[in-house]
């Protein structure tokens, strides 16, 4: 789709950096260690430099999006996990005001590595946007429907366990190639 993504595994990691680039929208897991997405929102509305950029709030809770109105200041849209990945691209797309184009479905993609294609795709998806959980939930699928082989489980769990988004993307993208 075109989209630059610059992960971080934390906030204070996130506000270390964000200087060096310009990012034209945030999306922040509210259930983050240390500093919560709720915080990193108010750091980053406090920078000039990022009062007017949109901020897409991520959350596993869906009491979260019952919390006071206080907050909306704070942020340009709210999601719930799970989420479609239709419906997170069509937000982001109206908010960073992009059109968006389909192609015409394609035949199935090979396995890779013993995974089905779209199976290593949809992780490196909940990777990349930080959703441990589904990441999780998707694994236990494949390891239930015998696709998924018990070392690559163990090596994408020490991940996991780490909350290392970025590294279990990583090892999935070397399979996907």
């Amino acid at each position: 789709m075109g989209f630059l993504l610059q992960p971080f595994s934390d906030a204070e990691t996130a506000l270390n950096f964000v200087d060096e680039f310009t990012p034209d929208l945030f999306l922040l897991d509210i259930d983050m260690p240390e500093m919560t997405g709720w915080e990193l929102a108010e750091a980053l509305r406090a920078r000039p430099k990022y009062r007017a950029t949109p901020i897409v709030m991520v959350t596993g809770h869906a009491l979260e999006a019952r919390q006071p109105v206080d907050r909306e200041r704070l942020y340009d849209a709210f999601v719930v996990k799970p989420y479609s990945l239709n419906d997170l691209v069509s937000r982001l797309s109206r908010l960073l005001n992009v059109e968006l184009t389909f192609d015409a479905p394609s035949e199935p993609a090979p396995a890779t590595n013993g995974l089905p294609l779209e199976a290593v795709r949809r992780l490196i998806g909940l990777a990349d946007i930080g959703h441990a959980a589904g990441v999780r939930r998707e694994l236990d699928v494949l390891v239930r429907d015998g696709a998924l082989d018990a070392a690559l489980r163990r090596r994408l769990d020490g991940h996991l366990a780490q909350y290392d988004l970025s590294s279990v993307a990583r090892v999935l993208k070397e399979i996907e190639q």
